[in-house]
């Protein structure tokens, strides 16, 4: 599961805080990996005044565990794989289908569900109170978060996510995961060569919607 996808299970609860909780775990580690989200971090922020973002934090780590176990995942990883180019990749094959997998679904979030996914979503950061929230996490993580500051500013504005819609958007956010792992970058030809695989991992998506998302675990209040 991606962000937009961690999101539209937690919609119902009609909580920010919730919802922002629903992204930390992926956020937070994308920003900087010195703030990955353990349970005890998770346990700490709860006990420190944030339940409803530990809430979010939980119900994304649950939603985690039953899709990456679940068949409509694995066979979808299945279908990516082959198309993925001979030669040195950016990631490991297993892996690279996995997040393209993911990311996929996110498209598939904006594309059937735009006014969660470019307005509800955006504005649920924008809404937050971050400055509470960056210094529970320094204090949880005892790390900075300048880099988890400037990457949410990019969210407030929805553009961050809305460049999944589009093969040359998810590969734009492709290079630019791959930049932080610090392993250079996607080459124009590596771009081209997995478009492919991209394709088809938007493609499935919108196909396979329905049974990729775990909709029984989603957060009703």
């Amino acid at each position: 599961m991606n962000f937009l996808s961690h999101g539209l299970l937690v919609r119902r609860a009609g909580s920010d805080a919730v919802l922002i909780g629903s992204a930390l775990p992926d956020l937070a580690p994308l920003a900087d990996r010195q703030l990955r989200m353990t349970p005890r971090r998770i346990e700490l922020l709860d006990e420190l005044g944030d339940p409803d973002v530990a809430r979010g934090c939980r119900h994304h780590r649950e939603v985690d565990r039953a899709f990456h176990h679940g068949r409509p995942f694995t066979d979808a990883c299945k279908v990516i794989e082959p198309l993925l180019p001979e030669g040195p990749l950016p990631l490991p094959r297993g892996l690279l289908a996995h997040v393209l997998v993911e990311i996929g679904i996110d498209a598939e979030v904006l594309r059937a569900y735009p006014e969660f996914a470019t307005r509800t979503y955006p504005e649920g950061f924008e809404g937050y109170d971050w400055s509470s929230l960056f210094e529970r996490m320094r204090q949880v993580c005892r790390a900075p978060t300048d880099a988890l500051e400037g990457l949410v500013g990019r969210f407030d504005s929805g553009a961050f996510l809305r460049t999944y819609a589009t093969d040359d958007g998810v590969l734009d956010r492709f290079h630019g995961m791959v930049v932080r792992l610090g392993r250079g970058g996607l080459t124009p030809e590596t771009r081209d060569s997995l478009r492919p695989a991209v394709a088809m991992a938007r493609e499935h998506a919108r196909e396979r919607f329905d049974d990729l998302m775990p909709w029984e675990l989603e957060l009703k209040e």
